[in-house]
């Protein structure tokens, strides 16, 4: 297995596993800021694939070409009053 930063690649896992972080789920998709996903740009703003499953017990969201690991979720600027 080798790890770079949230990166993981393993022959038991299929998937990278990325961290991500300022995330939030729209519809079928997680956007947020990938902390060194191999194919974009180190900390970019992403638009993920599908979501396949969703663990939010254990931080995680599978897409179809990603685990993402959730770190820090997105907080409005404005948040609404109760």
């Amino acid at each position: 297995m080798t790890v770079r930063h949230c990166v993981v690649f393993s022959e038991k896992l299929p998937l990278p596993v990325v961290c991500i972080t300022d995330w939030y789920i729209s519809g079928d998709r997680l956007f947020g800021t990938a902390i060194d996903h191999p194919k974009a740009a180190p900390n970019s703003e992403v638009m993920t694939s599908t979501i396949v499953a969703q663990d939010l017990a254990n931080n995680t969201v599978t897409t179809r070409n990603t685990i993402y690991k959730l770190e820090k979720p997105h907080v409005p600027a404005h948040p609404t009053a109760p």
